[in-house]
């Protein structure tokens, strides 16, 4: 009640952040074009001198925001006052256009820093979503969140897959621009994180709004689309779509996009056993990368290298993994962290290196169990399963293998590994008999994806303290059996 109308509003104004925010910021939303940028230094002075407002330094920047008590009674008294809904409008609108700035410093040379930024920027992205949730806004809503289809995915931001499942519920949005984004981000998270019919679906979706609006391409349209269709198991009409999809990148300008879609092209050659193929797109996809000098396109350069490298030269295989690694690591790539170790750790079983393969392994797994995307564990079970008969306890494999037999992954795996599920099985059939061997298979059919992880990270420490014990592997064939034949359908 003590306050002037100017310091209430500046005090209604600061209530829509979810965090703290610097001058410029505060300043976007509060502006009304009849008030000047000093009374606006001076009232936040004044809030801030009265304990309404906090401020925190960052770096040279001055950062202010409410505690949750004020804040909570601040956005009361400013819903009372009528002045919320153009604020929190102000407030989305803002964030929409920081949120499209920051996707292409993403796809540049200041990734790392854009990294930065989209954290920063994130609890004010979640406030400014729900705002347009409630107030069904759906075209503030689409820049909000269309073209973090890559953050879904390779940083693994699991919460898009929920913020585009409820930005997709909003009326009116498919007679927006822009709603094939919002599509394609979707697409692309879903295949990240394993649904895969509904990412087909809405990967389908999106390229038909896309060629009936003739929108802009965007790496998440161009992309999800071939690469649900691959994991469908049509690897050759995966490829074609990616070449065609290429095409259309290029021709609209979209560099980062083409880069990608060039490197899955050479993925999928070596997933057919055609890695001759894939060594000109990757100079291709290598001279891209380094003109945009962007450290997510060289990470999955060297990623694809590493990948077609394993057949043929897996000590090259295991220095371009690490390559990846640490391209990754400098951006917070976090999918490459799991799907580059699986291919240093596919290298480092061929090359023999069997103890630096199960640390590189266990690593993985547990990342898995953490909450990692579920794109790259399969591959994850078949090192696994490699490792395991290296360490000279194929029986431990056996749960793994069932797991492999019963959801058979699309694509068909690691180069180098992709069968060894099956010759596994069939050495266990032919060394223990069929009868016995089904019996250690079958457990696996019934796990779910955590607990055929867990199961794999049990194995591998029963079989890494005891590398060469056989009365261990032997207990733990008996263990395996007993909790067949008694458990039912649990582990």
């Amino acid at each position: 009640a003590l306050l002037d109308e100017t310091q209430r509003r500046t005090l209604w104004c600061m209530a829509v952040f979810a965090g703290p925010v610097d001058f410029s910021v505060v300043e976007s939303v509060w502006a009304d074009g009849t008030t000047s940028r000093g009374l606006l230094v001076k009232t936040l002075t004044e809030l801030v001198d009265q304990s309404m407002v906090s401020t925190s330094r960052r770096g040279a920047s001055t950062h202010y925001r409410l505690l949750d008590t004020i804040r909570t009674f601040a956005l009361d008294r400013a819903t009372e006052d009528g002045n919320l809904h153009e604020l929190r409008r102000g407030h989305a609108n803002e964030f929409a256009r920081r949120a499209e700035a920051v996707r292409t410093y993403l796809r540049g040379v200041h990734e790392a820093e854009a990294v930065g930024t989209l954290d920063t920027m994130w609890p004010e992205l979640r406030a400014a979503l729900a705002w347009c949730i409630d107030a069904q806004e759906p075209s503030i809503a689409i820049r909000l969140v269309g073209g973090f289809g890559f953050e879904a995915v390779f940083r693994e931001r699991r919460e898009l897959v929920d913020w585009t499942e409820q930005v997709l519920t909003v009326p009116g949005l498919f007679d927006c621009s822009g709603a094939d984004q919002v599509l394609g981000t979707s697409a692309m998270a879903d295949w990240g994180f394993g649904n895969f019919d509904r990412g087909w679906d809405r990967a389908q979706h999106a390229i038909r709004l896309h060629r009936k609006h003739k929108s802009p391409p965007t790496p998440d349209v161009l992309g999800a689309y071939p690469l649900h269709q691959a994991m469908r198991g049509d690897v050759a009409l995966g490829l074609a779509s990616l070449q065609a999809h290429e095409r259309e990148a290029e021709a609209g300008g979209v560099a980062f996009s083409q880069a990608h879609l060039i490197c899955c092209q050479a993925m999928a050659h070596a997933y057919v056993g055609r890695s001759e193929d894939a060594g000109p797109l990757l100079l291709r996809a290598a001279a891209i990368a380094d003109a945009l000098a962007n450290p997510m396109l060289r990470t999955i350069v060297a990623f694809t290298r590493a990948l077609v490298a394993l057949d043929d030269d897996p000590a090259l295989a295991a220095e371009l993994a690490e390559q990846s690694l640490h391209l990754a690591r400098s951006v917070r790539a976090t999918w490459f962290e799991t799907a580059s170790t699986n291919y240093l750790t596919a290298a480092l079983a061929r090359i023999g290196d069997v103890g630096a393969a199960v640390g590189q392994l266990e690593e993985t797994l547990e990342r898995l169990l953490q909450g990692a995307t579920t794109q790259s564990a399969a591959n994850t079970l078949r090192n696994a399963i490699v490792v395991l008969e290296r360490l000279g306890a194929p029986v431990l494999a056996a749960p793994l293998v069932g797991w492999l037999e019963q959801h058979r992954p699309a694509i068909p795996g690691t180069p180098g590994m992709r069968n060894h599920p099956a010759l596994v099985a069939e050495r266990l059939r032919e060394t223990l008999g069929v009868e016995l061997a089904n019996e250690l298979i079958e457990p696996g059919l019934r796990l779910t994806l955590t607990q055929v992880l867990a199961l794999a990270c049990e194995q591998l420490r029963a079989a890494e303290a005891e590398r060469s014990s056989q009365p261990v592997v032997l207990s733990e064939l008996h263990r395996l059996q007993s909790s067949g034949n008694s458990q039912g359908p649990g582990r």
